[in-house]
């Protein structure tokens, strides 16, 4: 919810809100219910078309993230980041389809071209915009953000995209860390070598948008051999919930112990073995535990390993994108 009318712009003119930017909020509510409607077309059009394409390689992107919003980031990343068969991401094709309209084939190409950015936020105007500086590069910004804008501060760090146009603004989903948290994740985006709005940080910044903080920035990888997959999978527990099956193993998520829905891991489960991964030292422990007590002497623990948080651990990304 905005300012009062009748209360100071939150621009710090000292003029009533009314008198002020209310206006130029109106505005540009307008213009983000037009970007939307267009966002949401191009959506609509691109799985229409290229709905297996895209759904395969969201699947695939997502079962690789964790947290609350992986399925959101996922349905962006399919629409700006992955590269179709025959070439382009889906928002550069239906950007260049000749039946649109002069004005929703402008925000199409905004949309498509919106680039990618790790920025702190040098100031923040509840319900108007930000000035932004950017993390990896120290160019600045002012966006304009109705919304991610009331919940911000000034010193936070801010993962998100943006479009270009007569205000630059925010697409997309975003991602704000307190200070307290920003240490790690800034450490991560140098580690992946990329600068604001360049491909390496295009290709992985789902992983940045679901990073979490609280643990050590590696990839852990777990195996065991079995003789009987379909008995392990009897002895399970519910922690584990079936996701899929690819690539002859049947694909199963896990969630940490009294979070509820929190991601804590992947299990593949093949014929003839186990391949456990997870984003932390301490959450392998736990997994390991769980796995061995549940299954005994159904499996036979045949070792670990960990790989940096770093562009390497993310081949898999990158080829999905390529």
């Amino acid at each position: 919810m905005g300012p009062s009318r009748n209360a100071p712009c939150p621009c710090g003119s000292g003029s009533k809100y009314k008198r002020c930017c209310a206006g130029r909020a109106h505005e540009r509510a307008v213009a983000v219910r037009h970007e939307e409607r267009v966002g949401r077309e191009a959506e609509a059009w691109a799985f229409a078309t290229f709905g297996d394409e895209l759904v395969a390689a969201g699947r695939a992107l997502v079962a690789r993230l964790q947290g609350a919003q992986a399925g959101w980031v996922g349905e962006h990343w399919v629409m700006l980041d992955c590269h179709l068969r025959g070439g382009g991401t889906a928002a550069e094709r239906y950007a260049a389809l000749g039946q649109l309209d002069a004005a929703d084939q402008a925000i199409a190409r905004r949309i498509a071209r919106s680039r990618v950015g790790v920025h702190r936020i040098a100031a923040s105007r509840p319900g108007d915009g930000m000035d932004l500086v950017d993390a990896l590069g120290g160019t600045q910004v002012t966006v304009a953000s109705p919304s991610v804008s009331r919940t911000a501060r000034t010193g936070d760090t801010l993962v998100a995209r943006m479009m270009d146009g007569p205000v630059t603004s925010l697409w997309g989903p975003s991602r704000v860390f307190s200070p307290q948290e920003a240490g790690p994740l800034l450490d991560a985006a140098a580690q992946l070598g990329g600068r604001s709005g360049g491909a390496t940080l295009r290709q992985h910044w789902p992983a940045l948008m679901t990073f979490d903080t609280r643990r050590p920035t590696v990839i852990t990888t777990a195996e065991w051999d079995i003789d009987d997959a379909e008995a392990v999978l009897d002895r399970l527990p519910d922690a584990f919930e079936y996701d899929r099956s690819v690539d002859g193993a049947d694909v199963l998520q896990w969630h940490l112990a009294g979070t509820g829905e929190t991601w804590g891991g992947s299990v593949e489960l093949y014929a003839d073995g186990i391949v456990a991964r997870s984003y932390a030292e301490s959450t392998m422990d736990e997994l390991i535990a769980v796995l061995d007590d549940a299954l005994g002497p159904l499996s036979r623990f045949d070792g670990r390993s960990s790989v940096p948080f770093d562009a390497v651990a993310f081949d898999s990304l990158d080829s999905l994108a390529a």
